[in-house]
């Protein structure tokens, strides 16, 4: 990383070295100093980030932590990359000695972790991104050259770790990884281990997009009444959100439903929550309902204006869906976003556009949405959605047959509703080959794939354009 680079960071660090603040503060300053110098930065802090990548640094963050998944590695390693030159190289060099430092004089668990508390630095991540949005419009695009596909040195296991870092190994406590202390949520009331274990692991899958491994750990605990109560009052939200979600993702609108009916109460204390029975509403045809859950006001957030959008549309008020729409293709960066978060936002209007029949203004929701998505594992949701809107937008401009192939490589992975609508653009791209009886067929079977999943909406939309092609 360049000097320039290493002084950036320097002056704008905040004295409590809170990455939120430090990540808002560097994109102000990237701006001011233009886009050859967000380039130049974001190229330095990627180099820095891969020359941390090292399987020693892992292993050592996984030894004090107590963990540390492949995620939480590469925010550790933004936030030392932030704390500047020093700590950047020490970290490199001694990854032992530089958690040394790290824990100073705590002994006890909890100092400890206090110590190493503000070791997240994901919004880091993203300040070139942001500068680079708020000068052109667009976020910054992929690397020319990907990083390492793996950390550098030797792989490590678990159980190796003490002896690889027996300094460190000594200053930690004999039962961090011990299972046996249990959890004790407010209130008193001591849950069994299972429970902490089950939701800390749903969770983190959850946030690595292992979407069927969150299902199996915390499906249960929502639908276990016993089991639920046992769950941590500050943490019920949350398991309630992530399995709603993917319920909802997986066809399953009624069982999202009841899922997120456990957490009524609170709904107001997490406005994701507010988008996804928004968005459940609107699955179910119940349009009013859902309108009382989406933000319209001047002050609402990218979601909300999406939801805004394709609320707009199933009402029958076209000429204002797409308006809406037509606003948020060029996303302006609005605080720290998660890019995957302005790609879910993206696809819902490009949704709409291609649903008008507006094929340029629904390839470049596509264009802005595989940017955003450069570096999104092959798993996730998202990616899926943005293939269906490819072959929506291929159909729309003039090559149903090529819409077609691009189904056909897709449709047989897919389930719930995502299979509904893969199967609707066959029908519709079968229709414009002529092959009318094929296009019927698969228009029968979206129809059904909608109903079995629980989208009333689509599929009564649909069913009534099978009548009246």
């Amino acid at each position: 990383m360049d000097t320039d680079a290493w002084t950036l960071l320097a002056e704008t660090r905040p004295p409590d070295g809170d990455p939120a603040l430090h990540a808002d503060a560097l994109a102000e300053r990237l701006v001011r100093g233009g886009i050859d110098e967000v380039r130049r930065f974001g190229t330095s802090f990627d180099a820095a980030m891969d020359a941390l990548y090292r399987w020693d640094l892992w292993g050592a963050a996984y030894l004090a932590l107590g963990g540390c998944s492949d995620d939480a590695f590469e925010y550790l390693r933004a936030w030392i990359v932030a704390r500047g030159e020093a700590d950047w190289r020490r970290a490199r060099m001694d990854p032992q000695g530089f958690f040394l430092s790290l824990l100073g004089d705590a002994d006890d668990p909890e100092d400890r972790f206090a110590e190493l508390g503000l070791h997240d630095g994901e919004a880091l991540l993203y300040a070139a991104g942001t500068a680079h949005e708020r000068l052109t419009g667009e976020w910054r695009p992929p690397r020319a050259e990907p990083g390492p596909d793996t950390p550098s040195g030797e792989p490590w296991e678990e159980d190796d770790l003490p002896e690889r870092f027996p300094e460190l190994a000594a200053r930690l406590p004999d039962d961090l990884f011990d299972d046996s202390t249990p959890f004790e949520p407010e209130g008193g009331e001591r849950a069994p281990d299972p429970i902490l274990d089950a939701v800390e692991a749903g969770l983190l899958a959850y946030t690595m997009g292992n979407h069927r491994n969150t299902e199996e750990r915390l499906g249960p605990l929502v639908d276990d009444r016993e089991a639920w109560a046992l769950v941590d009052p500050e943490l019920q939200v949350e398991v309630a959100y992530v399995v709603s979600a993917i319920r909802l993702q997986d066809g399953k609108v009624d069982a999202a439903a009841e899922s997120l009916s456990l957490i009524e109460d609170r709904l107001e204390e997490n406005p994701r929550v507010r988008r996804l029975l928004a968005q459940i509403e609107l699955a179910r045809g119940e349009l009013e309902r859902a309108g009382r859950w989406v933000d319209r006001s001047s002050e609402a957030v990218r979601m909300d204006r999406a939801l805004a959008a394709k609320l707009a549309w199933r009402e029958g008020r076209r000429s204002d869906a797409t308006t809406l729409a037509l606003g948020e293709l060029d996303p302006t960066a609005e605080g720290f976003e998660h890019p995957w978060d302005v790609a879910g936002a993206l696809y819902h209007v490009g949704s709409v556009l291609a649903e008008a029949g507006n094929a340029e203004a629904a390839e470049r929701a596509v264009r802005t949405m595989a940017t955003l998505l450069g570096d999104a594992p092959d798993d996730l949701p998202l990616l899926t959605h943005m293939k269906l809107l490819v072959a929506a937008v291929t159909r729309l401009r003039g090559r149903p047959a090529d819409a077609l192939a691009q189904l056909e490589a897709l449709v047989d992975g897919l389930e719930g509703t995502d299979r509904a609508e893969a199967l609707r653009e066959t029908a519709r791209s079968l229709r414009d080959l002529g092959r009318g009886e094929e296009a019927t067929a698969a228009y029968r079977r979206a129809v059904g794939g909608f109903e079995a999943a629980g989208e009333r909406w689509e599929g009564a939309a649909t069913r009534r354009e099978m009548e009246e092609r």
